[in-house]
């Protein structure tokens, strides 16, 4: 599956899971989705460098995730 591909299905399991518009996670999806696409890539010869890459990527999901929930404006889907 392309990274593009599962940033969609990356974010529509946290919509579900956390009640948002799946819309609203994609960019921390796209992220997420990005650093297994390039530990993919590496098929097992992951070095130091490559890691602490990952580690960056996946704090900016995180980070992105965050944001988009912690929203004033988060369309969230509970109806309150």
């Amino acid at each position: 599956m392309l990274p593009e591909q599962y940033s969609r299905v990356i974010a529509g399991l946290a919509a579900e899971i956390y009640r948002q518009d799946a819309a609203t996670l994609l960019q921390a999806a796209k992220y997420r989705a990005g650093m297994m696409h390039f530990r993919d890539q590496h098929h097992g010869r992951m070095q130091a460098a490559d890691w602490e890459q990952v580690e960056s990527g996946l704090r900016d999901a995180y980070r992105a995730f965050h944001e988009a929930v912690n929203r004033p404006n988060a369309r969230s889907l509970s109806g309150n």
